[in-house]
């Protein structure tokens, strides 16, 4: 009797642990042990040319009508990478964007929530102006369900 309590209270704890786990993973995996601030990964992108990264931060903005893009919180630590890659000779960094691969996409409700993803810094110039702008190509994202 006292093994069928103890075998049932087990198995209530896993199934309570499995509902508390209510992240969502799409696209490629992100492995959030491998992943660093997204500001020392700008950083390591700006200084040393480190595009593969995963990365994990803090949402700002997301994109309202499809949840099809997002920007990082930009912490001040983001604030030094971004003055550095000012001042190098790619042009001037104004704003930090993560766009998605195709099939991915994060709900619209995720402003002020921690995501992690997985991907590639990329520079891409306006077509209209010689300003340059950083990038962040996500093939897998990772978040916990609001």
């Amino acid at each position: 009797m006292n093994k069928t309590l103890l075998l049932l209270g087990m198995a209530a704890g896993i199934m309570l642990g499995a509902c508390q786990n209510n992240h969502v993973q799409q696209g490629a995996v992100v492995n959030d042990q491998d992943a660093q601030r997204i500001d020392a990964a700008l950083l390591d992108f700006i200084e040393n040319g480190q595009e593969k990264a995963v990365v994990f931060g803090r949402t700002q903005e997301v994109c309202q009508s499809e949840g099809c893009w997002f920007s990082y919180e930009l912490e001040p630590n983001t604030v030094k990478a971004l003055e550095a890659f000012e001042n190098s000779a790619e042009g001037p960094l104004r704003a930090l964007h993560v766009d998605f691969e195709e099939g991915i996409s994060v709900p619209t409700n995720l402003k002020k929530a921690d995501l992690y993803c997985s991907g590639t810094f990329q520079v891409s110039q306006e077509t209209d102006s010689s300003q340059k702008t950083v990038v962040f190509r996500a093939s897998g994202v990772r978040f916990k369900t609001p």
